[in-house]
């Protein structure tokens, strides 16, 4: 079944892809919070009734434990999403997407700084490609590009990738033990949950009503989160069981290419070499990370 596992990795990263288009869509009208919450709306429609569909129930036999994980992860995944939009937003898919991406990196690090895990030859070099692909994405970038700084948004991305990397670590340790359909259903209505409370407490909720989305960013909007962390996350935890965690994580981690590409042609995001070659330096090395 390794195949099968390879083919669901590679298609997780194409949904992820795409879902990125629909983020930079979205986010004309709406701020990184409230498109975060619409998508963790419909994310947790859609895991829920996976669950319940393949006979598993939200919450369902998990201990106090496995609880924190799972809210640990929760709360870093919508916070690493929000600083993921601001990036995307601010110095567009080309660039946003190749820097949030290389949170395989600093699980690496987080491994072998906690784990006592050794670094071989092939993950060297794939750092040091990640890194310089970092370079390249960041230095200098046009100011045009955006609407901030392209270095303060670029630590957007970074700190965005940390938090994800974190959030994956955190939940794989559920998943193990609880299986996929619980672990990831609770996640996501641990994640509505506080994202409701922060919207109701700093007034987002009442503008979200007033303000007058059109109709395709109401749906692209809320579609998104069904999309991209619902089938997309499910398929790529799905892999891991066929291919291990590494393998699955650097598969996935082509998804920057994917977006970037079709921004260029249906968003109208410009492409220059140096964007081109950044994003292939990051790919190649979260590749050879494993």
């Amino acid at each position: 079944m390794a195949g099968a596992g390879e083919a669901l990795a590679l298609v997780s990263a194409v949904i992820w892809g795409t879902g990125t288009l629909m983020y930079r869509v979205a986010l004309r009208e709406l701020s990184p919070l409230e498109l975060t919450f619409i998508r963790s709306i419909s994310a947790s429609i859609f895991l829920v009734g996976v669950a319940l569909a393949f006979g598993s129930v939200p919450f369902g036999g998990l201990g106090s434990p496995d609880l924190a994980l799972i809210a640990l992860s929760g709360v870093l995944l919508f916070l690493g999403d929000i600083l993921y939009f601001r990036c995307v937003e601010t110095i567009g898919i080309w660039i946003a997407t190749p820097l949030s991406s290389v949170y395989p990196l600093f699980v690496t690090g987080i491994a072998y700084l906690f784990l006592g895990e050794g670094v071989t030859a092939p993950q060297t070099m794939g750092i040091f490609l990640i890194v310089g692909g970092i370079m390249v994405l960041t230095f200098r970038s046009p100011p045009e590009e955006g609407k901030a700084s392209s270095m303060s948004s670029s630590l957007f991305g970074l700190a965005a990738a940390f938090m994800w990397a974190i959030s994956l670590v955190a939940i794989r340790a559920v998943l193990i033990s609880e299986g996929l359909f619980v672990s990831t259903s609770s996640r996501g209505i641990i994640i509505v949950i506080l994202l409701l409370m922060i919207m109701l407490t700093n007034g987002r909720m009442g503008r979200l009503r007033r303000i007058g989305l059109s109709r395709n960013v109401r749906y692209i909007s809320f579609v998104s989160g069904a999309w991209g962390i619902g089938l997309g996350g499910l398929l790529f935890f799905y892999s891991m069981e066929f291919i291990g965690t590494a393998k699955a994580t650097a598969i996935s981690a082509t998804y920057p290419l994917f977006a970037g590409f079709l921004g260029t042609l249906i968003l109208g995001e410009s492409l220059t070499a140096k964007k081109l070659a950044g994003a292939v330096l990051v790919v190649t090395g979260l590749v050879l990370l494993p």
